[in-house]
């Protein structure tokens, strides 16, 4: 029990100690300090309690608090430390307190739990920290930002802040709308990378780590994506290092521009420049620029070629116009289109800088040296600055030296051309590429007594009937720009008219371009007149060999009629007398009979032959699709009896279909097919093979058809005379004919637009080939 209480007695003073040290020190504390029971209630403050005017205790023991904190954190202080006292958690708030002098002080208080082994609250440990200072200041930088960022708001460019990464901390509304966002916090650390063009990343990055290794100021342009349009736009930034007040790095605070459509002026004024330095270059004139005050300050190469110079750079070395003007009359005399000395003050250059016009003249010049003479075209332009000041002149030089010669070339051709129209018997005009006038020969007056300068002329001149005519061909002519004929009847002096043939010729440039029209009025009279003596002759002629012709074709369809009836009686009696009585007829007779007989046969085929030869050209039959496999068919069936004779064989494949009159290529084939059966060898079966193939020939489609026998066959020099009326080639006795069947089909191969030959060697059988336009040919 002794022992006990010596411990207790022991432990109470060690508390006493405790509770000494602590209230020592927390006197000693600048802050207020407070313990609390479990319940909440105070127990205990330090010394700074007295800072803390009106606050006492109340009856019960309690210190009243009542009154003393700013009405607008009063609720939230006492709510917020019941919820700790409740929950058991840390206490902590920022709250204004009144002072003695009845002004509010803001205050930081905190209180932290003391538990057992249990979790139950045993004691709260507090304090509260004027942070008056520290809060105004905050306030104060708070204000200071709003206003920074509401004026950086105002300003038409962006405004931002960076650290040494690269992070974005702050950018203006103007930068949001840009990349189309609404707030700044959306656009912090990287988010820019997604906004700017790949390309310009690394070099970003580059003068990023560069100013901030150097903390030095940097000025960059870049590509970003505008919101609005989706596109690429130029953005110029420029950035400066920012310190805080202890002097350490705080990042980047800077601005930014839109300069896309500077960039865009910039870029075109550098193409212009680039353009009109490369024009300048490559024109084929000489070009000087002067600024005001005369100094040159571009020559092209052409410059320094025209005046002897190496290089553009050395005209540049003559520094001004006056100098370049000493050196240029130290080599050339100089004078002006009329041929008259020209000083360099009547020169276009110094005339421009004097007057601020614009001058163009032709100047001659002759070298000194080597008496080479030259024409050049001399232009000189003023330009002058925004406030209409001259600031430059441009002074162009070309060569015309082979267009003033051409001129003089030209004026003594001229003086040739109208020395010889003055020689020529016709009337030679002349107008321009519209048709008017400008030039007509003496002959043209001498002839019609008429002014061609004068109005109307034309109609005077021209009869009335031929006026519609040549106005129509000389519209076309000059419509088309081609050559112009006609013909017409001019009224000459005495009233009369005669026959005239006009021809145009249009005179072209080198480009093509019609600047001139030449021609002639010849006259034709006598010709015309004959050439219309000779057309009624003509048709006279006409008229008598249709009727000659008529006449004919009647003749010959009567021949034939009565020549054919007598030999038929004579081939009927000599039949006749052949049949009565054979017997009885002495056998000379009978041979005389029979010769009779076959010659009055060969008299008809003769008479059958000229009828249908002479009837070949009225056959007006059209054109029909005929097929060749029908037709050789038909004539195999008409000669049957003749085949089985001779025991021949016709022999042909798959024959085309052509366009052609059926009965007389009919005739054609029948002709060429007896023709092969007629003058075969003797013992031999004739043997006739037609065959056919497609061939192009002069851009034109034929079928070629290809009839050869085994027979007589005939020399090759008779191969084109076999076709021509009443030829032989073999004795009639042996073989019979009229001489005609070949003609006949020439004559039908003609009338279908084709060729007809024929190829053969004696005793080796003949082949004719056949050419028949395909106007119908499948895929062509």
């Amino acid at each position: 029990m002794t022992n006990h209480s010596s411990s207790l007695d022991q432990k109470a003073a060690t508390d006493s100690e405790v509770e000494n040290y602590f209230a020592g020190l927390a006197d000693a504390m600048p802050q207020l300090v407070w313990i609390a029971e479990a319940d909440g209630i105070v127990s205990y403050y330090n010394k700074r309690i007295a800072e803390f005017a009106g606050v006492h205790k109340d009856a019960d023991g309690r210190w009243q608090w009542d009154g003393r904190f700013h009405p607008e954190d009063e609720y939230p202080t006492m709510k917020g430390w019941q919820t700790a006292v409740t929950e058991g958690s840390v206490y902590q708030i920022e709250h204004r307190v009144k002072m003695h002098d009845g002004s509010y002080r803001w205050h930081l208080t905190r209180a932290f739990p003391q538990k057992d082994i249990n979790g139950k609250v045993l004691k709260w440990y507090g304090t509260a920290t004027d942070i008056h200072e520290q809060k105004l200041a905050a306030e104060l930088v708070k204000e200071s930002e709003l206003r920074f960022r509401m004026l950086s708001d105002e300003v038409p460019m962006f405004i931002w802040m960076a650290d040494e990464h690269v992070h974005i901390t702050y950018s203006n509304k103007n930068m949001l709308q840009f990349i189309g966002l609404d707030d700044f916090r959306e656009f912090t650390g990287k988010a820019w990378e997604a906004q700017v063009h790949p390309e310009d990343l690394q070099m970003i990055y580059n003068r990023f780590s560069e100013a901030y290794a150097q903390r030095i100021s940097f000025t960059l342009e870049c590509r970003a994506k505008e919101f609005v349009s989706g596109k690429y736009k130029w953005l110029m930034f420029r950035g400066v290092p920012r310190y805080l007040p202890d002097g350490s790095f705080a990042g980047f605070i800077g601005i930014g521009m839109d300069i896309h459509e500077q960039k865009k002026i910039q870029h075109a004024l550098s193409t212009t420049k680039e353009q009109l330095e490369l024009t300048f270059r490559n024109v084929p004139a000489a070009i000087f620029l002067f600024d005001k005050t005369g100094a040159i300050i571009f020559a092209n190469d052409q410059a320094a070629k025209l005046w002897g110079y190496q290089t553009a750079v050395d005209v540049l070395a003559e520094q001004d116009l006056n100098l370049l003007g000493s050196s240029i009359d130290e080599a050339y005399d100089i004078f002006d289109e009329s041929g008259n000395p020209l000083p360099s003050s009547k020169r276009p250059a110094s005339i421009t800088f004097k007057t601020g016009l614009p001058v163009e003249s032709i100047i001659y010049f002759i070298n000194k040296k080597t008496a080479v003479s030259t024409w050049t075209l001399v232009k000189s332009e003023p330009l002058f600055d925004e406030s209409g000041a001259l600031s430059m002149v441009l002074v162009s030089s070309t060569d015309i030296t082979l267009q003033k010669t051409s001129e003089q070339i030209l004026r003594q051709s001229e003086e040739k051309f109208r020395t010889l129209a003055e020689a020529l018997p016709q009337l030679v005009w002349m107008t321009d590429d519209k048709g008017n006038y400008e030039y007509a020969s003496g002959q043209w007056k001498e002839y019609s007594g008429l002014d061609p300068t004068k109005e109307n002329v034309w109609s005077k001149m021209v009869h009335p009937n031929d006026m519609q005519t040549i106005d129509q061909a000389w519209d076309y002519s000059l419509r088309s720009g081609t050559a112009y004929h006609a013909e017409a009847r001019l009224k000459n002096s005495r009233g009369e008219y005669r026959w005239h043939k006009v021809q145009g010729e249009p005179l072209k440039n080198e480009a093509g371009k019609i600047v001139k029209w030449i021609g002639a009025f010849t006259d034709i009279h006598e010709q015309k007149t004959l050439s219309e003596n000779l057309e009624e002759l003509v048709n006279k002629r006409t008229k008598e060999l249709q009727r000659s012709n008529e006449d004919l074709q009647q003749f010959a369809h009567v021949a034939s009629h009565d020549l054919k009836e007598p030999v038929r009686k004579i081939r009927t009696f000599s039949s006749m007398m052949l049949a009565d009585n054979p017997d009885d007829l002495p056998q000379s007779v009978v041979r005389y009979l029979e010769k009779i007989e076959l010659a009055a046969e060969r008299m008809a085929n003769m008479i059958d032959g000229v009828l249908e030869y002479s009837m070949m050209n009225n056959d007006d039959e059209k054109l029909q699709r005929v097929d060749l496999n029908h037709t050789i068919h038909q004539i195999e069936n008409d000669l049957e009896l003749l085949m089985e004779n001779k025991a021949a064989k016709l022999q042909y494949g798959q024959l085309p279909v052509v366009d052609g009159i059926p009965t007389l290529l009919y005739q054609l084939f029948y002709n060429l097919i007896n023709n092969g059966l007629k003058f075969s060898k003797k013992g031999v079966p004739p043997h006739i093979i037609i065959t056919s193939k497609e061939i192009k020939k002069d851009r034109k489609w034929f079928v070629e058809i290809m009839v050869k026998d085994n027979g007589i066959g005939f020399a090759p020099e008779y191969a084109a005379s076999i076709f021509k009326t009443f030829v032989r080639l073999n004795a009639k006795d042996k073989f019979e004919g009229t001489g005609l069947g070949l003609a006949l089909c020439s004559k039908i191969v003609d009338r279908h637009k084709g060729k007809i030959m024929a190829s053969s060697t004696s005793g080796e059988g003949a082949e004719f080939t056949v050419l028949l336009p395909l106007r119908k040919r499948s895929g062509v």
